[in-house]
């Protein structure tokens, strides 16, 4: 199919323009091989002079070939960064070779010049973004009560902390020894005095 697209006889003398052109689907044959279904928005003209190309009626879409042609007008590089912006919904404008397709289905343009007008616009879906929501004001505990025990109480605050005056410990009870008869004498004494206090 691309032998006999490449053979076809021209439609026109010369190159070709098409100003303005809507790309309606895209297929990659290769790396620096591209077609491309085309919809003319703005009527062909000559290249040359930019007199407008009277072609049969009927004429249906058109069909973009970029591919050896194309490659020699600007190099390898630019011809392959320029082919991988061409995607359906892009406006070009394109000169070339017209001529008309094998299968009859419409001109097709083999490409020398490309320049593309405006690539189909992606809108990114972003999340809405939350706006930040200011802290909770702290209020301050209220003081309860009635006025003279909170002017007791600011009076209590602003009062120097005192800790409570040390106590010396009690002496500890006085410890008898029974292991000889006086400390037996002793404790019964004690127990006597005891008793006698009831």
């Amino acid at each position: 199919d691309v032998a006999a697209v490449l053979a076809a006889r021209p439609l026109a003398d010369g190159l070709v323009e098409l100003p303005r052109c809507e790309v309606l689907r895209v297929r990659r044959q290769a790396r620096l091989l591209l077609f491309a279904t085309l919809r003319v928005l703005a009527p062909p003209r000559k290249a040359a002079d930019g007199s407008p190309l009277k072609l049969p009626a009927g004429t249906g879409d058109y069909q973009l070939i970029v591919g050896k042609s194309f490659v020699r007008s600007v190099g390898e590089e630019e011809a392959h960064a320029r082919m991988r912006r061409v995607r359906a919904g892009s406006l070009l404008r394109a000169r070339g070779r017209l001529q008309l397709n094998p299968r009859l289905t419409g001109p097709d343009l083999v490409a020398c010049e490309l320049e593309l007008l405006a690539s189909p616009q992606v809108e990114a879906q972003k999340e809405p973004q939350k706006e930040p929501q200011d802290a909770p004001s702290v209020r301050p505990p209220q003081k309860q009560g009635t006025p003279e025990t909170r002017r007791a109480a600011a009076s209590a605050e602003e009062r120097p902390f005192s800790s409570p005056p040390l106590r010396a410990p009690k002496r500890p009870p006085r410890v008898l020894s029974v292991q000889d008869g006086a400390g037996i004498a002793a404790l019964s004494a004690a127990l006597d005095e005891a008793v006698s206090r009831g």
